[in-house]
């Protein structure tokens, strides 16, 4: 079919299976290169487009505009391949539709000239932000993480550098220490405590989280369920009345802002403290030393028993007396009364690492979750037209189909 489709082309580049860096197998079928276009294909051995399939082009030419730095400043045009076909050409959501009859036609009809060099264009960087899993994975492996300049320029080096020199001092000077970091959603938090659980294994810390499925998701990728844990069950194991200590000294507690609040303990494990004041009187127990980091999202408390926040963990500190020193940012310092606080701004990730497209889907699900329904519709149009799909079904098993056919070939399973 493309020996057909090439014979008149002229001076053109076409790629097979190319692998997008970082993605993990995910690949276009093939990739021409005609004068200043990239064209982005996919076939199908179908009579008929779906919809999965149609976002799965789509998705391709998006990411290469947001991530390919060779394709940043060229047009990359979808096209969607059904062998099968013997209908004309369409174009549905930008995405142009052939038969193997057509493709010849719709690739001649990109302009020649400025052509583009394909070796420099195969040696581009591709910049996806990882995914939290891949992070995770490449972390525990003893690998560094790949070199991402907006982590770099978001201060989070820093700020890991930060919660090593409080391990330090805790270790060596035998102290309580409480660290809190603060970030707007999206800032790499979970990302920061991940990593300095790894830097830390040695003497013993372990990520804890009350997100169930990402702690099954996590142990499963690490192949252990050491190093990440669910914070219920640690705490079910160590707080409340019970003598028990963990072997980790160190414990950093994701999504701190929706630690359970007195209430919500006493209704499942049968005591009246909160999770902050579990911690900081387990802290008292350990021997020698210990040192909590709560890594605290901004405005995400979402469930019965997290909305007191923030303030939980100057309760607690209150609750449980002195010998805590407390590491904050400046703009959260005023809302504790323990003797020792500390404040240190790179505690505080300001910036967001996804993509603008990411932040604005984000303020959708937001307005959706709030009930701010006409708001979420005015912003429906912007963010399916940033390349985000939407569709609803009461259908498990229409879901199920979409989501096999949207990323067939890759790790994705439903």
């Amino acid at each position: 079919m493309l020996h057909d489709a090439l014979r008149d082309l002229g001076d053109a580049y076409i790629i097979f299976e190319y692998e997008l860096p970082r993605e993990r197998g995910r690949r276009p079928d093939v990739v021409i290169l005609v004068g200043p276009t990239v064209v982005v294909l996919e076939f199908k051995d179908y009579r008929t487009a779906r919809q999965a399939h149609i976002d799965q082009v789509a998705a391709y030419a998006r990411d290469f505009r947001h991530y390919h730095a060779a394709s940043h400043t060229v047009t990359v045009v979808p096209l969607l391949v059904l062998t099968g076909s013997i209908d004309p050409p369409t174009t549905v959501d930008d995405v142009t539709i052939v038969g193997p009859k057509d493709v010849a036609c719709a690739l001649a009809g990109f302009e020649r000239g400025n052509a583009i060099d394909p070796y420099n264009w195969l040696a581009s960087d591709y910049s996806p932000l990882p995914t939290l899993v891949a992070a995770a994975r490449t972390i525990f492996k003893h690998e560094p993480l790949p070199h991402i300049r907006r982590a770099h320029s978001a201060g989070i080096p820093e700020t890991i550098a930060e919660l090593v020199r409080i391990a330090d001092e805790a270790q060596s000077k035998h102290e309580l220490h409480l660290a809190l970091v603060t970030g707007v959603p999206g800032a790499g938090k979970t990302l920061v405590g991940l990593q300095f659980v790894y830097l830390n294994h040695d003497r013993t810390a372990v990520f804890l989280s009350g997100n169930g499925p990402l702690v099954k998701v996590l142990q499963h990728a690490l192949k252990s369920t050491i190093f990440v844990q669910d914070v219920h069950g640690f705490l079910k194991s160590y707080g409340g009345n019970g003598r028990r200590q963990p072997e980790e000294h160190i414990w950093v507690y994701d999504e701190a802002q929706r630690a359970w609040d007195a209430e919500r303990v006493q209704s499942k494990r049968g005591h009246g403290a909160s999770e902050p004041e579990d911690f900081l009187r387990l802290g008292t127990r350990m021997n020698g030393w210990a040192f909590v980091v709560g890594l605290i999202g901004e405005g995400q408390e979402i469930h019965l028993g997290e909305e007191a926040g923030l303030g939980q963990w100057n309760d607690a500190i209150a609750a449980v007396g002195g010998g805590w020193t407390v590491h904050c940012p400046a703009k959260v310092a005023h809302l504790f009364k323990a003797k020792a606080v500390v404040s240190r701004d790179e505690l505080d990730l300001t910036t967001s690492l996804r993509s603008h497209l990411a932040e604005d889907v984000q303020a959708w699900v937001r307005l959706v979750l709030t009930g701010e329904l006409a708001k979420a519709g005015n912003t429906r149009d912007s963010v399916k037209g940033q390349g985000f799909d939407m569709y609803i079904t009461r259908d498990l098993d229409a879901a199920k189909a979409y989501v096999r056919e949207r990323y067939a070939g890759r790790w994705v399973s439903a």
